[in-house]
């Protein structure tokens, strides 16, 4: 009897199901459901593709979650969409708060894609307001005073985009606990764009915007529990696609932000 149980054991454990029938993620299937919703009601072409995408993505993951029957393929229970959509009009702001609800409450393995889909819809919406954090993510000040740094020289030579990111970046900023004298490191620019003209400036900016998106994107995966840093990711997301569409770039094709 002992050897046929671990035979079955071994099985199960070669085809990446258990016995018990695989149990599609309840929390995954919802957003899947309501991003297909957007997408069939939207009257906005640009919005109802990404939530078209980000529903296709969804369910992928709830399938990817389950794993495969002995035969490789997905299991029946796991396979989503199941009915056609029942057109929704969520804005993109409140599929974001649908997503921050839920966030600490799916696998650690699917947040960073969930972490990429606010982001995505953060490109679409107003920044969101957000409270100070009593649980800095680590690195995150030193980061923030490095971007303040490299935006106050940026500053000399233009204005405007400058003048809004330095205000965005000390709001951040000035919601971190206060903490010791950042390392040097912090303020090591020399791998981005090289000040010297309006030009560089905005290229300089573009960079910083593209990278601060991507450290609260691994910021909010490391501290699922609180919602400062999936919003500033979001907040970051943003200010990139803002300074994209004047640069004449599409925001939406940064590597950042593909779901893979």
């Amino acid at each position: 009897m002992k050897l046929r149980l671990l035979a079955v054991a071994s099985l199960f454990a070669l085809t990446g199901c258990s016995i018990i029938p695989p149990t599609p993620n309840a929390t995954l299937v919802t957003l899947g459901e309501a991003a297909l919703g957007d997408a069939a009601g939207s009257p906005d072409s640009d919005y109802a593709t990404l939530r078209s995408a980000q529903a296709q993505a969804l369910f992928a993951e709830v399938a990817r979650l389950c794993g495969n029957t002995s035969d490789g393929t997905v299991p029946d229970a796991c396979i989503y969409p199941t009915a056609d959509a029942t057109p929704s009009s969520n804005s993109p702001a409140e599929a974001m708060a649908s997503v921050r609800d839920v966030f600490s409450k799916i696998p650690a393995e699917s947040q960073p894609r969930l972490a990429v889909m606010y982001a995505q819809l953060a490109m679409l919406s107003p920044a969101t307001t957000f409270a100070a954090t009593d649980s800095p993510p680590s690195g995150m000040r030193d980061w923030e005073q490095g971007v303040l740094f490299g935006l106050d020289h940026a500053h000399a030579y233009t204005g405007e985009p400058i003048t809004r990111l330095i205000s965005a970046h000390s709001e951040v900023l000035a919601a971190l606990p206060a903490g010791s004298t950042p390392s040097p490191i912090a303020f090591d620019l020399s791998n981005y764009p090289q000040v010297s003209s309006a030009d560089t400036a905005r290229e300089f900016a573009l960079a910083i915007e593209s990278d601060s998106a991507q450290r609260w994107l691994i910021a909010a995966t490391e501290n699922p529990n609180d919602p400062f840093a999936l919003i500033q990711a979001g907040n970051a997301a943003s200010r990139y696609a803002d300074l994209a569409r004047e640069s004449g770039l599409d925001p939406m094709a940064a590597e950042f932000l593909q779901l893979g």
